[in-house]
C-alpha cells in the first residue's frame, strides 16, 4: 500500500473482480483502490501478464502488467486513453480488479 513495495500487499494466483479481499500477509486485507507499487511474478506462459481495471468486474479503464514487471512507485503512471471511463487517470491508488492474459 505504499510505493517501492512497502507496507502491507497481496498475491494473487486467479482472476480477482473485487479487490475489497487478497491473499498474502493479511487475506482479508482490502486493496481496492490502494495500491501504490505493482509487481507481476506471473509464470512463463499462457496467461502471465496482468490486465489491471479501475473498476470491479474488470469495468473502466486498463493497464496490463507484463509478466516479470515491477513499478515501484504508480505516481505519474497513466491509464491509457482507451475511451473507457477512468482512461488517462493515474494508476496510482487505481485499480480495482485484475484479470490474466495473454498478452499485453
Amino acid at each position: 500500500m505504499n510505493a517501492n513495495s512497502g507496507g502491507d500487499w497481496c498475491r494473487w494466483y486467479d482472476n480477482d473482480a473485487n479487490w475489497n479481499t487478497c491473499s498474502g500477509s493479511k487475506p482479508n486485507l482490502d486493496m481496492l483502490d490502494k495500491a501504490r507499487s505493482l509487481e507481476n511474478r506471473g509464470y512463463a506462459g499462457a496467461y502471465e501478464d496482468a490486465g489491471l481495471s479501475t473498476s470491479p468486474n474488470w469495468e473502466g479503464a486498463r493497464y496490463c502488467l507484463p509478466d516479470g514487471h515491477y513499478l515501484g512507485n504508480l505516481t505519474g503512471i497513466h491509464l491509457p486513453w482507451d475511451g473507457r471511463p477512468g482512461q488517462g487517470q493515474s494508476v496510482n491508488d487505481n485499480i480495482a480488479s485484475h484479470k490474466w492474459s495473454n498478452n499485453c
